[in-house]
């Protein structure tokens, strides 16, 4: 009998209402080719929609690779700290990648190229790629290019500058570890997903961007970052700034405070600038008030005169211009 292999690396999925998506999603992850042993951990938080079914159906067709934690009520919505403990259980290896179940991957061997590199690279914490960005019914919009983070990479982040496709990502497990034991100390209760987990991995060591194409990311319009919910999107960028803020005084990163306010400031306004001219007009007046100096920000001057002079959304402002 075959020796069973000492599991390296486990994917991590995350699912809820994905039915129409899924199945992509976890054809893609049991096509990876790769010369080490990997699992698979899918997490559906009480499903209603046939994802679940999905779900079961791949579990029993990849019994040796699947592994299927099927909640009976949505932890999320009752529960959220223990949707994140939850969430991270089952993971086992060396190293962990996230694979969100509305995107897939696109590259067959990008598990095997991203473990190669963090093996020959101790001093690394956290690879991810270039990703295609497409729309519900998976037809690309654009590519999204990764930036090279250097030695800036908690600076660039606690301002709001966050280019890692998580779905895209894969790191060291034992970095999760300590960062659970970290969350757990924080005063306040985050629904921020990834965002601070990349901020805490980026303080472990060095972060690699693949300049090629590994995943595709799917853009919906009901997702924290692309809502189109005004109360949704200002609780979700305080809630950035709340943790960019505490990481920065925690770790003593060193960005003044006043700086990553302002950092948001612009991130919310370049969001606000996709609804109507008055909703606008309002958040500019208030970040104006916090800020004088946000006036003279190039990039918040075009949206603006994009949004208030031309009366155009930026989005339909740039279509014009291709």
């Amino acid at each position: 009998m075959e020796q069973k292999r000492e599991i390296l690396l486990t994917v991590r999925c995350l699912t809820y209402n994905h039915a129409p998506f899924i199945r992509q999603c976890l054809e893609s992850i049991v096509s990876q080719k790769t010369d080490f042993a990997f699992k698979v951990v899918i997490h559906d938080d009480a499903s209603t929609d046939g994802t679940t079914e999905i779900v079961r159906e791949f579990a029993e067709r990849y019994p040796d690779l699947i592994e299927a934690n099927i909640k009976d009520e949505n932890l999320y919505s009752r529960d959220y700290r223990l949707f994140q403990k939850t969430i991270y259980t089952g993971l086992e290896g060396k190293y962990v990648a996230w694979c969100d179940a509305d995107d897939f991957w696109t590259d067959d061997l990008k598990l095997q190229k991203q473990v190669d590199f963090l093996e020959a690279h101790p001093d690394y914490a956290l690879v991810c790629s270039d990703a295609l960005i497409v729309d519900r019914a998976g037809q690309e919009i654009k590519r999204n290019r990764t930036r090279n983070f250097g030695e800036s990479a908690s600076r660039d982040l606690v301002q709001g500058c966050n280019p890692i496709i998580s779905s895209s990502a894969c790191f060291r497990l034992d970095i999760v570890n300590d960062y659970l034991a970290l969350m757990s100390q924080m005063p306040f209760e985050s629904k921020m997903g990834d965002y601070p987990l990349w901020i805490y991995v980026s303080l472990q060591g060095s972060i690699y961007q693949f300049d090629e194409n590994m995943v595709a990311y799917r853009v919906l319009t009901s997702s924290a970052s692309h809502s189109r919910d005004l109360k949704f999107i200002k609780v979700f960028r305080n809630s950035s700034l709340e943790l960019a803020l505490w990481f920065n005084e925690h770790f003593r990163i060193g960005v003044p405070p006043r700086k990553i306010k302002n950092s948001f400031a612009k991130i919310r306004l370049r969001e606000l600038s996709e609804f109507d001219r008055q909703t606008y007009w309002q958040e500019y007046k208030k970040a104006v008030k916090d800020d004088w100096g946000i006036v003279a920000n190039p990039k918040v001057m075009v949206i603006t005169v994009i949004r208030l002079l031309l009366n155009m959304k930026v989005s339909a402002f740039m279509e014009k211009l291709r």
